[in-house]
């Protein structure tokens, strides 16, 4: 509004400024009495033109301002809903997480039991670092199990939060046409029903005007007469 404000500072055409907050303010109630739809009021001023152009540019007005709300909630929603999706893979993670220290823990405890159960204390250090060396081969594959699962999960999810987004960016991108259609269909109604009051209103001023002429020429008939 300030922009708006500024740039309007260098029309001469207008005869006092405003603030970018005064004119906001103006503007909305602009748009509250055109809403109120007072054309009887509106119509005693006298200029059908003024009027009109008036009517059209509020009209224009108030539907940029309907289309951009739509506009701005369709995106909040889109990010509320990225927002959750994030969280819910977030979420996702830290189970997968958990669940993947949780079977590496028990198979240290349960390896760690086996080779206490089952290496005598005679054996050699060879078959020791045997015994590490597979059981770090299968803590190996576990972790890399887990990160594929996790992987997956993960990459399920953005995809499915991805679809959903575009559907619903679709949906709302065709209820936005459809309202700018009737929008538009409702502008051409109200300026063919102007052009109609238009053509009575000429076509009363006609009639009376042919009335007021055949009235005076009875008159001077008469005067002729006597």
């Amino acid at each position: 509004w300030e922009k708006i404000a500024k740039k309007l500072t260098t029309d001469t055409s207008l005869s006092a400024f405003k603030s970018g907050p005064a004119l906001r303010k103006r503007t909305e109630f602009l748009l509250k009495k055109h809403a109120a739809n007072e054309h009887a009021s509106l119509r005693k001023s006298g200029s059908t033109e003024e009027y009109d152009v008036r009517t059209q540019l509020l009209t224009d007005v108030a539907t940029r301002i309907a289309d951009y709300e739509q506009y701005k909630e369709v995106h909040l929603d889109l990010d509320r809903r990225k927002m959750q999706g994030l969280i819910n893979s977030g979420e996702a993670i830290r189970q997968t997480a958990l669940q993947s220290t949780s079977k590496e823990f028990n198979g240290v405890s349960s390896s760690s039991s086996d080779n206490n159960n089952d290496i005598p204390r005679t054996a050699t250090n060879k078959k020791r670092k045997a015994s590490t060396g597979k059981f770090c081969s299968k803590k190996t594959r576990t972790k890399r199990e887990s990160l594929d699962l996790l992987l997956r999960v993960v990459s399920e999810g953005v995809s499915k939060l991805s679809k959903a987004d575009d559907e619903m960016a679709a949906i709302q991108r065709e209820r936005l046409e459809f309202d700018r259609e009737q929008s538009a269909l409702a502008r051409e109604q109200l300026s063919f029903a102007r052009e109609q009051a238009i053509v009575a209103e000429q076509r009363y001023a006609e009639s009376q005007r042919v009335m007021i002429t055949l009235l005076q020429e009875f008159v001077e008939s008469k005067k002729q007469e006597k």
